[in-house]
């Protein structure tokens, strides 16, 4: 069933919750979890630089049942310059696999260009990460790829690609004017 949801609302999280909810993230990922985030996945949680924010899923339907005010996963927000964001999601393993992923992004690129400052929004996927990379470019995605670093990680002697995504303030506003 594909959930359809209404509102996303994104509650800053305290140091201490983060370790706990990007652990929850990076369950039932296989074969493992640096397979979708690449190297970054075995860094502590919380990162210097980083800004955590829980993602609540305030009217969807998931696995057939309703599930207002709940937590489906974890937003992290870097500031590069007053201009850019470069942000990354990861649904929790209930939520993965139902049409959330494109609705959570969707509601972080109107969130973060809230914000009249910011002009650009980023963000990077590993080509060892189809459905990540569906939902950011591919039929459903709504970011460009902006440039592809080559054989940048190493897993199980299979080389995989960086793939870096841009969106600015005025594709996103052609998009939402549709």
């Amino acid at each position: 069933m594909i959930a359809t949801a209404r509102r996303f609302s994104f509650h800053v999280m305290q140091p201490a919750a983060i370790a706990e909810a990007w652990r929850r993230v990076c369950r039932g990922i296989e074969p493992t979890p640096a397979i979708a985030f690449g190297p970054e996945w075995a860094e502590e949680r919380p990162r210097a630089g980083d800004g955590y924010a829980l993602i609540l899923d305030d009217h969807a339907i998931a696995n057939g049942r309703a599930c207002g005010d709940e937590a489906i996963g974890l937003l992290w927000v870097q500031k590069p310059c007053e201009t850019t964001r470069v942000f990354g999601f990861g649904l929790f393993p209930e939520y993965r696999g139902y049409g959330v992923g494109p609705l959570v992004r969707d509601a972080i690129y109107t969130r973060v260009f809230e914000n009249p400052a910011v002009r650009k929004l980023e963000s990077c996927v590993y080509t060892s990460n189809p459905r990540s990379l569906a939902t950011l470019h591919g039929e459903r995605g709504r970011s460009l790829e902006e440039g592809r670093q080559r054989a940048t990680i190493q897993i199980d002697g299979i080389f995989y690609d960086r793939v870096l995504f841009g969106i600015t303030r005025e594709e996103w506003e052609r998009i939402c004017a549709v």
